[in-house]
């Protein structure tokens, strides 16, 4: 199967410590996404890391509101999950800022987002069958 370029992040070049970098793809596919690294040395020599999947939520899974908000994120959930699930906001440089877990079995919650700044933020709640993900404006 083919593979489609999403993006491009530049390396620390002959670095004699570890290094980590972060890559978010802003327009995955509803349903499952599947990923791979290309790591190309110096010489052109192309080597990839293992194939990992992530499904990504069908529209109308997941609901956000007020959008944009100021105080507190209201979730609503299209189905429950049958156990709990953690859930992260991530700026859009991909820096996790905020974090917790949602209780299985129920479909609305509320997230506090007062300590965000203003700006775009993205609400991921992993579960073990899906990645449910949705952009929100903080005012």
């Amino acid at each position: 199967r083919g593979y489609t370029k999403i993006g491009t992040v530049k390396g620390a070049g002959d670095a004699d410590t570890r290094q980590e970098y972060t890559f978010t793809d802003d327009k995955p596919l509803p349903g499952t996404n599947y990923y791979r690294l290309q790591q190309v040395d110096f010489d052109g020599a192309a080597s990839y890391s293992m194939v990992r999947s992530v499904v990504f939520s069908k529209p109308g899974s997941l609901s956000l509101f007020p959008n944009p908000t100021n105080e507190w994120l209201q979730i609503q959930l299209e189905k429950t999950f049958a156990t709990d699930a953690p859930w992260q906001i991530i700026d859009l440089a991909g820096r996790i800022l905020d974090t917790g877990t949602l209780a299985g079995e129920q479909q609305a919650f509320q997230i506090p987002v007062n300590t965000l700044t203003e700006g775009m933020y993205c609400l991921r709640i992993v579960t073990d069958q899906q990645v449910l993900t949705q952009q929100f404006s903080k005012q």
